[in-house]
């Protein structure tokens, strides 16, 4: 620690860290010219002593897959809040100029299409690529805050990096396939596993990642433009209620072989991509990382043996949890060396002390143990994907829920509820909100966890990339069939109860629920794949 220390002093003397917002890092990531990227934005850059975040990435990934992993890291969550937002504040506004709920649904339908389903679309896109000009968050990031064209003040920025890493709250990987292979990138993570005191302060972006999740969107956008229009008529029992209401509510043939298309593409890409990821973490060893410059080599992988040496430093605890941290930063910042490091070179051998070769072994354990468990924890396995997420990919749905609940299923006339079995248009109205908004979107939530269960299991028993996508195409057709049969037997069985409920669809429905439930427990499980090697609580 005592390393960083001098490094930071040095940079708060020569003002060499700066603080960039997150315009600055996505502008340099936009520019085409390293020159004007590295020039325009460091001009508005200020001198600080800690940054919110600081950003980690291989030079080796695409310039525009690190911009959608910062809007994708900053913006996501927001581009949610701000879509539904506006779909409530679209009705809100529709109702009070309508004098009614029912009277929105005589308003012009393109009209509230465009106000309940395609603005809040809009502007979801619109805050995830721009929602970061909002922010107020400050960034490390050497593409906005290294001077290429001044080598000494670079060269001096170089060395300084721990210290930018130590006085940043958060560290934002960009992982890409190469990113576990390269020297610089491994250091600045030991820096921050040796500096953290936060379990939070980690977080992964693979490149897959945001891609991925654009498009799953986007596919469920094109879906809901298909959505049939539910017939009106008089139901004379349970039974025929139900075949007519899950005959409607299929989706048209052709939507399913071409949501199928893209779907397996992605799941193929999510499965070895996130498997790529945890592969490299459980087999890494920072003796084969790979340096542009083999005169850095030497002198990184001097700093992360003098950084995770407890004969030079205080044993320290590199735990992610706040819990087991062995002490705190007082206790650094005050301690002396244990041994000067002239002395210790030449008595480490008659010492209790780690060699320098078992340091990086340390160190090397600490990144396939508990560094890869908590990036496990956190994004779950190759075949893992949580709830919450899908259920976000499935926002295009609950807007058009809210099209067909203000619009009385884009009929006009809402009053023709009334020789359906409805008791009211008010009945009328709320089941068809919890089917639309709840029912429907919950039970669609399945689509991508069964999906990549699927092609998780067609990449063990199918060889070659051809017969692999030609089966993956298959199950996930029969995924994407199976769900709209889910669904549509969900929202079928729901009219049957509001209209003409008796006991025994009651129960049969409380029991199909019960079963939905466990099947969303099991999919959203998050397993370990293996226990860490050892817990590394401490260097010893």
């Amino acid at each position: 620690m005592r390393l960083i220390h001098e490094q930071a002093a040095f940079a708060r003397q020569k003002g060499l860290f700066k603080a960039a917002t997150a315009s600055d890092v996505l502008f340099s990531l936009t520019c085409l010219v390293d020159t004007i990227s590295q020039e325009l934005p460091r001009g508005l850059l200020k001198n600080v002593s800690k940054v919110d975040y600081f950003i980690s990435h291989s030079w080796a990934c695409p310039r525009w897959k690190k911009m959608l992993g910062m809007c994708y890291h900053l913006n996501f969550n927001l581009a949610t809040m701000l879509s539904i937002s506006t779909c409530f504040a679209g009705a809100l506004i529709l109702v009070l100029l309508a004098g009614s709920f029912s009277g929105v649904a005589r308003e012009y339908q393109d009209r509230l299409a465009v106000i309940l389903l395609y603005s809040p679309i809009l502007v979801f896109f619109l805050t995830f690529f721009l929602g970061h000009l909002l922010s107020c968050k400050t960034f490390w990031f050497d593409g906005a805050c290294v001077n290429n064209t001044d080598m000494f003040e670079k060269a001096a920025i170089l060395q300084a990096v721990p210290a930018f890493v130590a006085n940043s709250s958060e560290i934002l990987v960009m992982w890409d396939d190469v990113y576990f292979q390269r020297l610089w990138c491994i250091f600045e993570l030991a820096v921050s596993c040796k500096t953290s005191r936060s379990s939070n302060a980690l977080h992964f972006v693979p490149n897959w990642a945001p891609g991925w999740s654009l498009s799953c969107i986007m596919i469920m956008a094109m879906g809901v433009c298909s959505y049939p229009l539910t017939p009106q008529m008089v139901w004379p029992s349970p039974d025929v209620l139900f075949t007519s209401w899950f005959n409607c509510q299929l989706a048209p043939v052709f939507v399913t072989p071409m949501a199928a298309i893209f779907t397996t593409w992605f799941c193929f890409q999510k499965l070895e991509g996130h498997k790529q990821m945890l592969d490299q973490m459980a087999s890494f060893d920072l003796r084969n990382a790979q340096c542009t410059l083999e005169t850095d080599r030497v002198v990184l992988q001097r700093q992360v043996q003098d950084l995770f040496d407890e004969a030079l430093e205080p044993p320290l605890s590199i735990s992610l949890d706040v819990a087991e941290a062995s002490q705190t930063d007082a206790d650094v910042d005050s301690a002396d060396p244990l041994l000067l490091k002239q002395i210790l070179q030449g008595v480490r051998h008659i010492t209790s002390y780690p060699t320098e070769e078992e340091v990086i072994d340390h160190f090397n354990a600490y990144v396939r143990g508990p560094l890869r468990d908590r990036v496990v924890s956190l994004m779950g396995r190759e075949i893992d994907i949580s709830l919450k997420l899908c259920a976000v990919f499935n926002l295009p749905v609950v807007l058009l829920g809210f099209l067909i609940v203000f619009s009385c299923d884009r009929h006009s006339d809402c009053s023709s509820a009334l020789v359906q079995g409805y008791t009211s248009v008010s009945h009328y109205m709320l089941t068809t909100a919890l089917i639309n908004c709840v029912i429907v979107p919950l039970l669609m939530a399945f689509t991508f966890p069964l999906a990549l269960r699927a092609n998780h299991l067609v990449t063990l028993l199918v060889k070659g990339k051809v017969w692999r996508f030609v089966f993956g195409f298959v199950v996930s057709s029969l995924v994407f069939a199976f769900v709209n049969v889910l669904q549509a037997a969900g929202a079928a069985g729901m009219v049957v109860i509001a209209c003409q409920a008796s006991t025994s669809w009651v129960i049969g429905y409380s029991g199909a629920g019960l079963l939905m439930f466990f099947l969303a427990w099991v999919l959203s499980r998050k397993e370990l794949q293996r226990p860490s090697q050892r817990p590394l609580s401490a260097l010893s």
